[in-house]
């Protein structure tokens, strides 16, 4: 028989537990067999939440991407061109546009790298190990996804945590 508190070994006729100290009624409460010990799954606890910050990230992404896109074909031209040369609003209207694909992109990469977190690819941790460490650069947000996803994907054992995810366990 066993504790249902700990697991510990009791005798039927114990009235405590010798490794917790519960005490028991007239006979333990006890389980035929020990419980299972599940080993914690630290990658399981955070995966979900990892991946639904890294789509917020990626709407983020899109209204600084589609804002830039839209300022640099509309407004730039519009209201700020005529004062500037013409070599030079070629210029930072191509750099403005150039960004905005940038962002655009990004915000596609961080999409699908949640969307495989959701569905445990096994291809989504290293493409979400690689934007992290490309949106550290990112500050505020940016930075602060970047730490929180290398400590839940970067952790000891991580690997091994997030195969057996991929393989249902």
């Amino acid at each position: 028989m066993f504790c249902d508190s700990c697991g510990a070994q009791v005798q039927p006729e114990q009235r405590f537990c010798a490794s917790c100290g519960k005490a028991f009624p007239s006979s333990p409460t006890a389980y035929p067999i020990p419980p299972a010990v599940v080993p914690e799954n630290r990658v399981r606890r955070h995966i979900h939440i990892l991946a639904i910050l890294w789509i917020v990230y990626a709407g983020l992404k899109f209204l600084g991407g589609g804002f830039l896109y839209f300022f640099s074909h509309s407004v730039f031209p519009g209201f700020m061109a005529p004062q500037m040369p013409s070599e030079v609003h070629g210029f930072v209207g191509n750099i403005l546009a150039m960004v905005s694909v940038f962002l655009l992109a990004k915000g596609v990469a961080a999409v699908i790298t949640g969307i495989g977190l959701l569905q445990r690819a096994p291809w989504a941790r290293i493409l979400t190990l690689v934007l992290a460490f490309l949106s550290l650069l990112d500050i505020p947000f940016g930075t602060a996804l970047g730490i929180y996803t290398i400590w839940v994907l970067l952790s000891r054992d991580a690997d091994r945590e997030y195969e057996a995810l991929e393989r249902g366990m």
